[in-house]
């Protein structure tokens, strides 16, 4: 799954969560997907699912992974030559970068391991130029 140039490290994710499970900590909530509830007061987050990368005491990085992205991955300059994958919206911050979510570590090194095979990040340039993906 890729997330289109957005990041979303929300103390306001966490801290919703966390006050709903306050036994919660660090190390149980990356790999996990939060739900939003009406509750939350951030249009943002309306009807998002929330794939949680990263959480430590700084907050937070997670991805809304079910709102598609008006581009594909190949209108993006960068990756000109790669196949049209769907981009998701990401989160509400930072607009300039790429982040993707894979399970192939085999064929994109360098990712961070989030849970089990599920990788966040890597030299995904390196392999775009390589043009093993297959669509």
């Amino acid at each position: 799954m890729l997330l289109s140039n957005t990041r979303k490290r929300s103390k306001s994710v966490r801290n919703n969560y966390c006050r709903l499970n306050p036994n919660i900590y660090h190390e149980q909530l990356p790999g996990k997907i939060l739900s939003s509830t009406p509750a939350m007061d951030d249009p943002n987050f309306d009807s998002a699912l929330v794939f949680i990368a990263e959480h430590n005491e700084q907050g937070a990085l997670g991805f809304v992974m079910n709102k598609v992205f008006e581009r594909a991955l190949n209108e993006l300059v960068e990756f000109s030559s790669s196949p049209a994958f769907p981009l998701y919206e990401g989160g509400p911050v930072d607009r300039e970068h790429l982040y993707f979510i894979h399970r192939r570590s085999d064929l994109i090194p360098g990712g961070t391991p989030v849970i089990d095979d599920i990788y966040l990040g890597g030299d995904f340039q390196k392999q775009s130029n390589r043009s093993i993906i297959k669509t």
